[in-house]
C-alpha cells in the first residue's frame, strides 16, 4: 500500500536540496522581494552568495530602500564624479543612519576612537567636513619650528594605507580652523579658512606668537592679525583616497605625483591690530565670505574682492543683558563698507 507521502516525499526533498528564490529573475528580486526586506536583513542576504552580494549592491535597490527608511540622514560629502562607483554613497548614508538609531537605542553606547597617525607633527587644531570623510588638521613639529594645513581621510581607511591625503607648509599656525565644502567657480571645493598672527614689521623677537593661545598676546610688541581662506580641490583627493586603487604600485604613485595639487587658490585679509574673534565660514552670491567679531562689530570677509563690511553695534549700556532678551530693545547695527 503506497500513500501520498510516500509520493510527495522525493519532491520535498529535491525541494529542500535547491534554492528556488535563486531561479527568480534578478528584476523579481530588485523590484518586488528586496524593497520589502528591512536594512538589516538584506544586509545579511548580502554575505549568503556571491549573486546576492552584487545584487544588493544595485542602486535602484537603495533608492527604493530610501522612500521606505524615515529616519534623518547624515550630511554626506559631495563626490567629484556621479559614476557608478559612486553610487555607494546612498547606501552609506542609510547603514549610517540605522547604525545611529541602534547606537542611539542600545545601552551602553558604543564609542569609537580614531587615531591620526602623524609622526614627527601634533595636531592643533582639526575641522571635520560633513559626510566624515575628510578631516582638516592645524599642525606644527614637535619643535614648534615648522607650521602646515593637512587634510586626512578619516572614512574606514585600512591599516596599511596613509590617511594623510595632502598637506601644505604655513608661515605661522593656523588659529580659528573651519572647512567648508562650497561650489565655486564651477568646482566642487572644500574652503578652509584660518586666522594666522606675528609682529607688523617681520621683526623676530624672542617670543614666538605662534607658540602661545590665540588668547594669549604680546604686550611689549603688538601683534597683527591676518584672515586667509584657502581653496582645495577635490579632484586629487577622490583619486588618492580611492579604496579601489592599490597605492602601493608604481603606477599610482606616479599618477599622483602628476595631479595637480590639491591646494590651489589662497586669498588674504589684513586686519592689522584687530584680533578677529568666533569666524564662521560662508559663501555669499557664490564668493566666499567670512563673519568674524571684534569688540561691538561684526565683519563681513570677501575674499574674492578682499573688501570687507563692518556693521557697528551700538552699546546697550549697563542693563545690556537684559536688552539683549528683548528684541525691542536692540538697536539696529550701521553697516560700512571698506
Amino acid at each position: 500500500m503506497m500513500f501520498l507521502s510516500d509520493f510527495f516525499q522525493p519532491l520535498v526533498s529535491l525541494l529542500r536540496g535547491s534554492c528556488l528564490i535563486l531561479a527568480l529573475p534578478p528584476e523579481v528580486l530588485l523590484e518586488l522581494i528586496f524593497p520589502r526586506l528591512s536594512l538589516r536583513d538584506l544586509l545579511a542576504l548580502r554575505s549568503a552568495n556571491k549573486s546576492f552580494f552584487y545584487l544588493t549592491h544595485d542602486f535602484m535597490l537603495w533608492k527604493r530602500m530610501l522612500k521606505k527608511v524615515h529616519l534623518p540622514l547624515p550630511l554626506s560629502h559631495p563626490p567629484f564624479q556621479h559614476t557608478p562607483a559612486r553610487d555607494h554613497h546612498l547606501e552609506r548614508a542609510l547603514i549610517r543612519a540605522s547604525s545611529l538609531e541602534k547606537n542611539w537605542i542600545v545601552e551602553p553606547c558604543i564609542r569609537f576612537t580614531y587615531i591620526l597617525e602623524t609622526p614627527g607633527d601634533k595636531v592643533l587644531e582639526v575641522s571635520l567636513l560633513p559626510g566624515g570623510k575628510y578631516l582638516v588638521a592645524s599642525m606644527a613639529d614637535v619643535k614648534d619650528y615648522r607650521y602646515y594645513l593637512a587634510i586626512f581621510d578619516v572614512d574606514e581607511t585600512p591599516a596599511e594605507r596613509n590617511n594623510l591625503l595632502a598637506k601644505i607648509a604655513l608661515p605661522s599656525r593656523a588659529y580659528h580652523l573651519r572647512a567648508k565644502f562650497m561650489h565655486y567657480q564651477g568646482e566642487q571645493r572644500i574652503m578652509i579658512f584660518y586666522v594666522r598672527r606675528g609682529y607688523p614689521t617681520g621683526t623676530l623677537y624672542s617670543l614666538d606668537p605662534s607658540t602661545l593661545s590665540y588668547d594669549a598676546a604680546d604686550v611689549e610688541h603688538p601683534l597683527s592679525y591676518d584672515c586667509v581662506c584657502t581653496s582645495v580641490a577635490l579632484g586629487s583627493l577622490e583619486y588618492i583616497s580611492d579604496p579601489e586603487k592599490d597605492n602601493t604600485s608604481s603606477t599610482f604613485r606616479e599618477y599622483a605625483k602628476s595631479l595637480p595639487s590639491p591646494f590651489q587658490w589662497s586669498s588674504t585679509v589684513c586686519f592689522g591690530d584687530r584680533r578677529p574673534e568666533r569666524p564662521s565660514l560662508c559663501q555669499y552670491l557664490g564668493a566666499p565670505c567670512a563673519a568674524v567679531c571684534h569688540q561691538n562689530r561684526v565683519i563681513i570677509v570677501n575674499f574674492d574682492t578682499q573688501r570687507t563690511t563692518h556693521f557697528i553695534c551700538p552699546d546697550m549700556g549697563p542693563n545690556q543683558d537684559s536688552c539683549a532678551q528683548n528684541s525691542s530693545c536692540s538697536g539696529p547695527c550701521s553697516p560700512r563698507a571698506s
